[in-house]
Formats: structure tokens, sequence, C-alpha cells
């Protein structure tokens, strides 16, 4: 266990993350001088005089050590770990939120529907312009007959002069 925990093996220092892996492999195991963490009981000089073994730097021990410590006692101070979310639970809210967002926002699909809805009850540029083609030339027709009107009002009124005079 000497050589896992000081990080050498013939010669060769192991790089800093895999040294703190072989100092939670220690505490974890069934050796009978390892550190005590069990609730809010946490022997601190164990665990630094492993790491100081495991060519930490008295800074570093002290510094992996107290983190630890505070998080042993977070959790010993009534951080109920079952009521944090799990990856899991997230999905499950997101899914559900994205659900309620359909409800309540138009999607491209809706608002493609109300541009179909809209084209059959609203004129485009092309049905204004044959509804302007229609009109121009009923008024055509119409002043035609306007003028037909006024010609054959102007022989009658011809006729009559002659008739009377």
């Amino acid at each position: 266990m000497r050589a896992r925990l000081n990080g050498k093996v013939e010669g060769r220092k192991f790089p800093l993350p895999l040294r703190i892996a072989a100092v939670y492999a220690w505490i974890g195991s069934e050796a009978p001088n390892r550190a005590i963490v069990t609730g809010s009981m946490f022997d601190t000089h164990a665990i630094a005089r492993a790491l100081t073994a495991a060519d930490f730097t008295p800074t570093q021990a002290d510094a992996l050590t107290d983190a630890v410590r505070q998080a042993a006692e977070h959790d010993a101070a009534g951080v109920d770990v079952g009521t944090l979310a799990t990856k899991a639970d997230l999905h499950v809210e997101i899914t559900a939120l994205e659900g309620a967002m359909k409800a309540h926002f138009a999607t491209k699909t809706d608002i493609a529907a109300l541009e179909g809805a809209m084209k059959a009850h609203f004129a485009t540029k092309t049905d204004i312009a044959a509804l302007e083609a229609r009109i121009y030339r009923a008024m055509l027709v119409q002043a035609g007959a306007i003028v037909g009107a006024l010609v054959g009002i102007a022989g009658i009124v011809v006729g009559a002069l002659r008739l009377l005079g």
C-alpha cells in the first residue's frame, strides 16, 4: 500500500489526480490504520499523514483534508442528499416545462396553419391586381353605356326639334 500512497512505482511519480484517487481508495479500504470517516467523526491527522506520505506538500494535504472535512460536516449539518435533483429528475422537469410551453406558445406548425387561414381570408397582391383590372373594365363598360345614352338622348332631342321646327 505504501507504493500506491506515495505515488511511486519503481521510482516513477504519478500525477496528482491519480495520487488523490489512491488516497480516496486508501480512506475507503479496510486497512487497520485507515482514517475514520463516519458521520461527523473525521480523523484529519490520519488523512493529512496519508497525503504527505503520497508526496503531497503539507499545504496541499491540509487543503485537501479541510475540503473533505467541510464536505463531511456539510452533509452532517442536515443536508438531505435525497432532496437533491438527479439528472433523471431534471429531465422529467424539463420535459414537463416543454409540454407547458407548447400549450401556451405557437409552434412553427401553428404559425404555418395561421398563415394558410390568413391567405384564405385576406387578399394578396395578385388578388388586388386582378380586382383592379375587373374594376377598370367595369368602368370602361359603364362609360361606354353613358356615352351611348348621351348619344341617344342627343338624337331624340334633334329629332324632336325637327318635328317642331
